[in-house]
């Protein structure tokens, strides 16, 4: 198989994951490939929806920040940025309130218009952050990425509570205050859950592996995703591991710069596959079992979409669209001819998006966002509220778009 040997400590039962998630208009194709992309990203023309009519929406150009910028969610304007401040992540809960932690690990609430400090003390060399589901707490690791030290920002109490295990790769459960990681056991990597919701919980190991280099995540609340970090020159492997029954079965393997995304707790996830010529690359749609549902006729980065639901049209009752949003880069031959995703996660190649919703039930492609005259690198995609969010790396502000 690969450059790693994987042998399994724990193996308890026999297990399955299970089958699901919508599908485009296409057949599944076959588990062990990611389908190339058939055609060119669609132009504003060719963009329809579901009768057939042309819909290319039209939005005024970004706020542009200032010192008196209002600090709320947009309620009229259909696009413009939420808050002037740099964003690592982010929280935008039913009552349109957004919360959002910097890169030096301060933490902001933007509500009713005003911004409040939530932690105004600045910390040194932030490696990563990220919120709970539900948006009351935040994970973040600082220092050294060798040996990262971890913590639990807690909303509501507005403080810090350090977690005393050297873990790595933590990741939020999407529907509880469930963590993931990997720790050292000896010369063993182990998968491990805690639950912070509980403090007399204790860690449990669900799986040993003699491996190096792992990343770890989460596919559902009884899933998670454990993958070998790749590049686009060198070929990966990711499995699916079951919590109950720790049992590990493949799910992608020796793909050239894979990466998977699989946000909150949907039924399909997103896998980019680079190719054998270190050039380009392909995102396709896949089940719980790796099985590629769809391939897309345009060429972006996991990172760059997510998934969602289409808003009620009329009185009608029946049942929201489910949706795939996604920043496109509009220069596509650009990345056909670069190395992925390195370029990209080294910020060697910055784009210049358009976003996209994607009927995930018959394939029809929307324009949300087209304006030329604005510059959107988009990534970190989330809905909320009849909305679409995202950060811009190029100001690393948070923006949103009315959908």
């Amino acid at each position: 198989m690969k450059k790693i040997l994987i042998t399994l400590l724990i193996i308890v039962g026999a297990g399955a994951i299970v089958y699901g998630g919508y599908i485009l208009s296409q057949k599944p194709g076959a588990p062990a490939a990611t389908p190339e992309p058939t055609g060119g990203l669609p132009s504003p023309q060719s963009v329809s929806g579901g009768s057939g009519a042309v819909q290319q929406t039209q939005l005024p150009p970004a706020v542009v920040p200032s010192a008196n910028t209002p600090a709320g969610i947009l309620t009229s304007a259909a696009f413009g940025v939420i808050a002037q401040n740099p964003v690592t992540d982010y929280f935008v809960d039913s009552g349109n309130n957004a919360y959002f932690i910097q890169p030096d690990g301060q933490v902001f609430a933007a509500m009713n218009g005003s911004l409040s400090t939530l932690n105004g003390s600045a910390m040194q060399d932030m490696l990563s952050a990220s919120f709970s589901y539900d948006g009351t707490k935040i994970l973040a690791s600082f220092g050294s990425s060798f040996s990262p030290q971890w913590s639990i920002f807690d909303i509501k109490a507005k403080t810090w509570s350090p977690l005393p295990i050297a873990m790595y790769s933590a990741a939020w459960s999407p529907n509880d205050l469930r963590i993931a990681y990997f720790t050292k056991s000896g010369d063993l990597n182990a998968a491990t859950i805690l639950d912070t919701n509980n403090p007399k919980a204790k860690p449990v190991v669900i799986i040993k592996l003699r491996a190096q280099d792992l990343t770890l995540n989460w596919m559902s609340s009884s899933t998670l995703i454990l993958a070998e970090r790749s590049s686009g020159l060198v070929p990966a492997s990711a499995w699916a591991v079951s919590i109950s029954k720790k049992t590990l079965l493949p799910l992608e393997q020796d793909i050239f710069g894979l990466r998977i995304n699989w946000p909150g707790s949907s039924a399909q996830g997103l896998v980019f596959s680079g190719k054998a010529s270190n050039r380009g690359g392909a995102l396709s749609i896949v089940d719980p079992k790796g099985s590629a549902l769809h391939g897309l006729s345009f060429l972006t980065l996991p990172s760059k979409c997510t998934f969602g639901f289409g808003k009620p049209v009329g009185t009608s009752t029946a049942p929201l669209p489910a949706l795939l949003f996604c920043g496109a880069p509009r220069d596509q031959d650009v990345l056909s001819r670069t190395l992925l995703p390195d370029a990209y996660d080294q910020k060697q190649l910055m784009t210049a998006d358009d976003l996209y919703s994607i009927n995930l039930a018959d394939g029809t492609v929307q324009s949300l966002f087209a304006d030329q005259s604005q510059i959107l690198d988009g990534t970190n995609l989330k809905t909320a509220n009849g909305r679409l969010f995202f950060v811009n790396r190029y100001d690393n502000r948070l923006y949103g778009i009315t959908l």
